[in-house]
């Protein structure tokens, strides 16, 4: 099996690396886990798995490989982490020139900072290790590689058909109420949305995990961008002024908390060469918390709110303004297409995506529940 993790190498190097996963894939026949954040979804002639995470709310154990090629970091799922620590399997990881230890929960047996390809020409097989019992330059995949691609390939399809009758069936009325909108269902929509090859980077916290469990697998492919500062959400919006500036354009796909932790990034307005569009999750604070048990009953035993969440009474049009930077509040899903078109043709522009993190946690936790009902009953 292949995991490949947020794509860290340069953009002269991208090509090559695809095609060799693309060829390192007919070879052997695996089946290839890709992050959010890998670039990899969505790409012709390569077999991707994208709802991991969901897969593993209820682990199969047939999806246990025999070895493990890890492309760079993990992945931000911990589901996903806890089940690489049960596996009995060689893992190997390859970085792209990055020599820094990758492998925080000590499962590789080695680690290469040589890249995909790199490794792959050094292995002298033109495919990588072998599976265990797989003779060395067999003419085809292995029959056990092909029967876990097809188990990964079968929960895949499962989790997502499972998706898109829950979130397809979501789209809110044309209230006006900003509350209507979802966040998982954002997420899927903004996925088909965006136009293909726009780079796009996810904040940290809810953002860049929601398009990993929820965005759809057959939108676009598009280059895929995020950062973790100190705090985890250091610089959010100075990043994506200087990823834009770099890359000609860029979407950035925020949180409130994360943006407004860099307000200073909006200074960039006057002189960024690049286009960006920010659109940002309003859901009064750190929505990331409302996934974790830590609300109290009675609720008055604990000030969430202020402990955790943080809302901050300001208006993020409004901070947008002083800076010049022009700013729109989606009403509803109905009124995400048009309004994402406007902001593509400006310079520089904000949409405000008015959310509940409540009833988003509670969705979340609801699709996670049908997954692990949809999962194998002796698992």
């Amino acid at each position: 099996m292949v995991l490949a993790g947020p794509w860290r190498g340069g953009p002269e190097q991208w090509s090559a690396h695809l095609r060799a996963l693309i060829k390192l894939q007919r070879r052997t026949g695996w089946p290839v886990l890709a992050d959010a954040l890998s670039g990899l979804r969505g790409q012709p002639q390569l077999e991707t798995v994208a709802a991991y995470d969901l897969v593993l709310e209820r682990a199969d154990p047939g999806l246990a490989p025999a070895q493990v090629l890890r492309l760079g970091t993990l992945p931000a799922s911990r589901r996903l982490e806890r089940w690489l620590t049960t596996l009995d399997a060689r893992q190997v990881l390859v970085s792209e020139a990055d020599p820094r230890p990758l492998d925080p929960l000590a499962c590789v047996a080695g680690q290469s900072e040589a890249g995909l390809v790199g490794w792959l020409a050094a292995s002298g097989l033109g495919c990588g290790v072998c599976l265990a019992g797989e003779p060395p330059q067999a003419p085809g995949p292995a029959p056990a590689s092909l029967a876990l691609a097809a188990k990964w390939s079968q929960a895949e399809a499962k989790v997502q058909a499972l998706l898109a009758q829950a979130l397809d069936g979501l789209g809110a009325p044309a209230t006006g109420d900003p509350s209507t909108l979802q966040e998982p269902v954002l997420v899927r929509q903004l996925s088909r949305l965006l136009p293909a090859h726009l780079p796009l980077m996810l904040a940290n916290s809810s953002p860049v995990r929601d398009w990993e469990s929820f965005a759809d697998p057959t939108g676009p492919p598009r280059p895929m961008h995020g950062f973790r500062g100190v705090s985890g959400i250091d610089g959010t919006l100075s990043e994506a002024c200087g990823l834009a500036e770099a890359l000609g354009s860029l979407v950035l796909l925020s949180g409130d908390l994360a943006a407004l932790h860099d307000s200073n990034g909006w200074l960039w307005r006057p002189q960024l060469g690049g286009r960006l569009t920010v659109l940002l999750i309003d859901n009064g604070g750190g929505g990331i918390f409302e996934q974790l048990s830590i609300r109290t009953e009675p609720e008055g035993a604990l000030d969430f709110e202020r402990l955790f969440a943080m809302p901050q009474p300001l208006d993020p049009s409004s901070l947008a303004a002083v800076h010049g930077v022009p700013c729109r509040r989606v009403a509803n899903l109905d009124d995400l297409a048009p309004q994402l078109t406007w902001a593509l043709a400006q310079p520089l522009a904000l949409l405000v995506l008015g959310t509940d993190r409540r009833q988003d946690a509670a969705l979340r936790q609801r699709l996670r529940t049908m997954a692990a009902l949809a999962g194998p009953p002796d698992a």
